[in-house]
């Protein structure tokens, strides 16, 4: 059940010792009765955001006829910005409301990537 307070902010991580970013705030949220529903519905609390911004370049070098040489330059990432996972969403769980991982866990492409190619067209 959810209390109808502003769930976000200060408070959710409660646990010493452990990183995590506050999100969810715990004091917010209970178990309903046994035998019935509660009043939070689906997509009503969102995550962090996912934010990956890339980017590429490329440069054709004219050769002799029909052939070229390209230089490509492509980037992911690059800003390199840490993009979170959602909190821990079961009330009776330990840790409720808590980030303790990043999305760099689950992905390669997640830390800033360069990548460096050339290719000759004839």
């Amino acid at each position: 059940m959810w209390n109808g307070r502003s769930p976000y902010g200060k408070g959710a991580c409660t646990t010493s010792g452990v990183p995590c970013k506050n999100y969810l705030n715990p004091a917010d949220f209970s178990l309903p009765a046994a035998g019935t529903f509660g009043n939070v519905t689906k997509g009503e609390f969102r995550g962090p955001g996912y934010f990956e911004w890339d980017a590429g370049m490329f440069r054709s070098f004219p050769l002799e006829g029909a052939k070229a040489f390209e230089f490509r330059a492509e980037y992911f990432n690059v800003i390199n910005r840490n993009n979170l996972n959602n909190p821990i969403g079961t009330v009776s769980a330990g840790g409720f409301g808590s980030i303790s991982s990043s999305a760099a866990t689950e992905s390669p492409i997640t830390p800033r990537v360069a990548q460096f190619s050339g290719k000759f067209v004839f």
